[in-house]
């Protein structure tokens, strides 16, 4: 798609996103407006995804969690978030299995992109969801504490993409703690 802001998607790459989510082609096509007025240059960087986090979470601090999150979105690791890369994400946030949820989940918290989940790696982003939400919780590790003794099967230490997902599905009181969105207690 390149960095042309004023041209429309051709339909070689609408029949690929079409392809690639879960949206119609109208959809498809809205998506891009929005995401071209936001972004003119045909795609966004840290700064302007971090910024969009700031204006979600006003009341805390979002900058690190807002890190984890671009990387993920960021799949060509070039530094910039383009429409393909943000809709094919959006598409698995707003639309996905609950499998596709998890799996997107679990990409955040692998913060190594190894495979597993370390208690360290959920330490980190629970604490970064604290600080995005404005909030102050004083036993994140009694948190993963929590995590790890429902979802370390084989008590290795570190949560594979299985052991996330079947232990969430299993334990649905644990997504609570493992979204960004939800009041962790």
């Amino acid at each position: 798609m390149g960095n042309e802001s004023s041209r429309s998607l051709n339909p070689t790459e609408l029949s690929d996103l079409r392809d690639r989510t879960l949206f119609s082609q109208q959809e498809i096509r809205e998506w891009y407006k929005k995401f071209h007025s936001d972004c003119p240059g045909g795609q966004m960087n840290k700064d302007e995804f971090g910024a969009l986090f700031h204006q979600i979470f006003p009341k805390g601090d979002a900058t690190n969690f807002a890190d984890h999150v671009f990387h993920i979105y960021d799949k060509d690791r070039n530094g910039y978030i383009d429409f393909k890369e943000f809709l094919c994400t959006i598409s698995i946030a707003s639309r996905g299995t609950i499998d596709e949820k998890l799996r997107w989940a679990f990409s955040v918290y692998d913060l190594d992109g190894n495979g597993y989940v370390t208690k360290k790696e959920v330490l980190d982003i629970i604490e970064a969801i604290f600080k995005m939400r404005g909030e102050h919780n004083t036993e994140p590790e009694k948190i993963v504490a929590h995590l790890f003794a429902k979802l370390d099967k084989d008590g290795d230490q570190r949560l594979s993409d299985i052991e996330f997902i079947l232990g969430a599905k299993a334990a649905p009181e644990l997504l609570c703690i493992l979204e960004s969105d939800k009041t962790v207690t």
